[in-house]
């Protein structure tokens, strides 16, 4: 069973789909008559059970660039305001900026840290960039790997040494 807001989007892409097409130029060959319009009808169920559309805008905290969130202050700042408005999401600006170190180059050109591509690069060179991906795979397959396990503590049986 589709909902009003399902139904109403169908309809309306169907409507607009249909007068583009009715607006486009036709070509017609000399002599002939262009053809008729056709009518055509669309029924919307306003008695279809509905929804309520989710306005995930209300659940975002909007903030400023991204290295903001590298702050100590600012994370104490998030902190509070999660804990009195309960948001869901935040929204930065400039998230691949330089700033951050994503990217970066030394004196000679050389990428810092990005050593993947430039092996996927080599192993498409040799064997094919489908077969490449797999270096991406194995990459994620570690991350995967280090989110469950690699980053839990381990317990151990003796006392931490004193300082």
């Amino acid at each position: 069973m589709r909902t009003v807001a399902h139904r109403l989007t169908l309809g309306l892409l169907a409507l607009f789909l249909l007068l583009g097409a009715a607006g486009r130029p036709r070509a017609v060959a000399s002599g002939q008559a262009s053809p008729s319009p056709r009518t055509i009808t669309i029924e919307i169920d306003t008695h279809a059970p509905s929804h309520r559309f989710p306005h995930v805008w209300e659940q975002m905290f909007g903030s400023g660039r991204a290295i903001l969130s590298l702050r100590a202050d600012y994370q104490r700042d998030l902190r509070s305001v999660k804990s009195i408005t309960n948001f869901h999401y935040v929204r930065f600006h400039d998230i691949l900026d330089d700033d951050i170190g994503v990217y970066s180059e030394d004196q000679s050109g050389d990428v810092g840290g990005a050593i993947v591509p430039e092996l996927q690069g080599v192993l498409a060179d040799h064997i094919g960039i489908h077969h490449a991906f797999i270096l991406p795979v194995l990459c994620y397959l570690y991350i995967a790997f280090f989110a469950f396990k690699g980053s839990a503590p381990t317990r151990s049986s003796e006392p931490p040494p004193a300082k």
